[in-house]
């Protein structure tokens, strides 16, 4: 990721923003954005949880086409074409697990020692957790050990146990999921099936938080879980 740009402790990339730790770098954590959004709205969000020896990497999605759009088969900032959120199609799989292989190149390069995790918002949600399942099957192995999903999209329900060692690397992630009932593309049954889904493929552990009397937007109580949850799960500095 060749740096362009910085602004205090963040360098602006080709590929989007890096949030370079405070202190001692411990942790490494991929964010990545929901449609329609890009890797500055990330970065403010990671930004604003204040977590010291965290390194964030917020990735831009580049553009697909969303054929919810007026007129239909607009670009827009998405990490596969925009359709509909049951979409289980090839393409769909295809592109998600293209996104995979660049949070999985990504994390590659970070030191061996340090902590792995990836996180985002909506569909850089399902990237996510779609990633945490490649990972256990052992497609993108990346020793990976915390999974942040907020108003994810439905992932891909297929078990991972037919795969060697799958259920050990599953072990060792623990996943946060975050939704608002009030989320309007995201029916409270998929979010629900999604997290049945992660336990019965034997993660670590599933934490499913659902606040009320909420939408999409990303409040400051959203924030606060992230933040406790985080701090609870890493060897963190105090600020």
């Amino acid at each position: 990721m060749a740096a362009s740009s910085s602004s205090s402790n963040s360098i602006g990339t080709e590929d989007g923003y890096v949030l370079e730790p405070q202190g001692e770098h411990r942790v490494t954590i991929v964010w990545l954005h929901d449609v329609h959004e890009n890797s500055y709205i990330s970065l403010q969000i990671v930004r604003s949880l204040n977590l010291r020896n965290i390194k964030w990497i917020c990735l831009d999605s580049g553009t697909h086409v969303d054929v919810f759009s007026p007129g239909g088969g607009v670009p827009r900032n998405s990490w596969c074409n925009v359709g509909m959120i049951t979409d289980t199609t090839q393409d769909c799989r295809d592109e998600l697990d293209s996104a995979a292989v660049r949070v999985a190149n990504i994390l590659s390069t970070e030191p061996e020692n340090v902590i792995k995790g990836v996180g985002g918002v909506g569909q850089g949600a399902q990237v996510a957790l779609n990633f945490a399942k490649w990972n256990a099957v052992g497609d993108h192995t990346m020793n990976m050990r915390l999974v942040i999903g907020i108003n994810s999209w439905r992932i891909p329900t297929n078990r991972i146990d037919y795969a060697f060692g799958a259920a050990i690397r599953a072990s060792w992630q623990s996943i946060l999921l975050i939704r608002g009932n009030l989320e309007p593309s995201i029916p409270l049954y998929f979010a629900k099936e999604t997290a049945v889904s992660l336990i019965d493929d034997g993660f670590g552990e599933v934490s499913f938080v659902q606040f009320r009397m909420l939408g999409p937007e990303i409040t400051v109580s959203v924030l606060k879980k992230v933040e406790v949850w985080l701090s609870g799960k890493l060897p963190l500095d105090p600020n």
